[in-house]
């Protein structure tokens, strides 16, 4: 069996607390497994940057295990990987240090490390910053509040 056929009350939460705050999210099936995919806009200020679209995918053993990301368009160069991006070599993104992965987490939060993910991935991509912070939004202005 698989964990959302087990934990059907971790699947409802998951999905009202991901629709309350990403409803344009949609949930779905790859590869077998439970994965909601949409896109993730904050863009730094005074760049034009397309919104990030993601699969965010629940492994088996989740919550157990984290959720993989994977970005689905732009498409994000082969060779930015590393702790300098944030990014595994799989192509997956890093959003939390996987010891400090912890089974209170939901999906919903989970994007929202992405939106961070990416408005850090974009300033430091565009030369706004030297680096991507390991915790936290780069100190840089969001699009729409300039």
């Amino acid at each position: 069996m698989k964990w959302y056929e087990i934990d059907k009350p971790r699947v409802v939460w998951e999905y009202e607390k991901i629709r309350s705050k990403y409803p344009s999210f949609k949930l779905n099936k790859y590869e077998q497994k439970l994965a909601w995919e949409g896109e993730v806009n904050v863009i730094p200020a005074g760049l034009q940057e397309p919104p990030l679209q993601i699969r965010v995918i629940c492994p088996e053993g989740y919550p157990v295990r984290p959720p993989d990301v994977f970005p689905i368009s732009p498409e994000i160069p082969k060779e930015m990987w590393g702790h300098k991006w944030h990014r595994w070599e799989v192509g997956k993104l890093c959003f939390v240090n996987p010891s400090d992965w912890c089974v209170g987490y939901n999906i919903a939060e989970v994007i929202e490390k992405i939106e961070m993910w990416y408005f850090n991935f974009l300033a430091f991509k565009n030369g706004l910053i030297d680096k991507m912070p390991d915790v936290g939004w780069a100190n840089v202005e969001v699009k729409g509040d300039e």
